[in-house]
């Protein structure tokens, strides 16, 4: 059976897991003389050295149980390469804490992206694999099945709290401004994510986390301003906002 062509996301992935593999590589051989091969690697692992490379190249789609082997092996965490990974690996974890099918509902994905950044382009807008999550745990964020939403996040604005490539749990019922939390929201046709803050006339400050205010620099949101809408507050993202 042929295999599926990796999507960009997929590829960006790679990209990270590659320079992270290498560091790794170079850090071991420096401290114990002789750096592993992929051969050695792949063994660790259970896999052969052809599916490794063509993970680490881009070229074969990371499944959850390689992102979890391989990051326990390099020392790293999997939210360092493959935020979606890691999302969907900590979905699953809440949805297998109970064995009643009741206790799990379904968060819909979709193939919109919220820039941390500059913007990010609205594009059309569809369902991507849903994410499982206890019910328990979404009704304790505040959030419901129908009101929840997964996005991705492209930029850096936000670093260190949210990477770039990042996917989050939005509420889009909670739309009412809480001064300092996190929300996605469309700007002169553009999604973005900031911390909002609300001033005195009425007006909103939009905020990027990194310190950087020269790449990025804060946002001033006119009061009634028609080319702006809250799409919800981001709640969760592999841990709680």
């Amino acid at each position: 059976m042929p295999t599926r062509p990796t999507t960009p996301e997929q590829k960006q992935d790679a990209k990270r897991l590659e320079a992270l593999f290498q560091e790794w590589l170079k850090a071991t051989g420096d401290r114990t003389g002789a750096r592993p091969t992929q051969e050695s690697v792949a063994a660790a692992i259970g896999i052969s050295q052809s599916a490794l490379s063509q993970r680490l190249r881009g070229k074969m789609a990371m499944s959850r149980d390689f992102a979890t082997a391989i990051a326990k092996l390099i020392g790293c965490e999997v939210p360092d390469f493959s935020p979606t990974l890691a999302a969907e690996i900590a979905g699953l974890a809440e949805g297998l804490k109970s064995t009643d099918p009741d206790e799990f509902a379904q968060v819909r994905r979709v193939d919109v992206s919220v820039s941390a950044g500059h913007g990010a382009l609205v594009v059309e807008e569809y369902s991507k694999s849903a994410l499982t999550f206890r019910r328990s745990f979404l009704q304790e964020i505040g959030v419901t099945p129908s009101s929840a939403v997964i996005v991705t996040v492209k930029g850096r604005s936000m670093e260190p709290t949210i990477r770039d490539g990042a996917v989050l749990l939005v509420s889009t019922s909670a739309k009412t401004v809480i001064n300092g939390e996190v929300y996605a929201f469309r700007g002169d046709g553009q999604l973005y994510v900031k911390r909002l803050h609300r001033q005195s006339d009425a007006s909103l400050l939009a905020i990027s986390d990194n310190p950087d205010r020269e790449a990025y620099p804060d946002m001033h949101i006119a009061a009634y301003d028609q080319d702006f809408e809250i799409i919800g507050r981001a709640l969760w993202m592999g841990a709680r906002l």
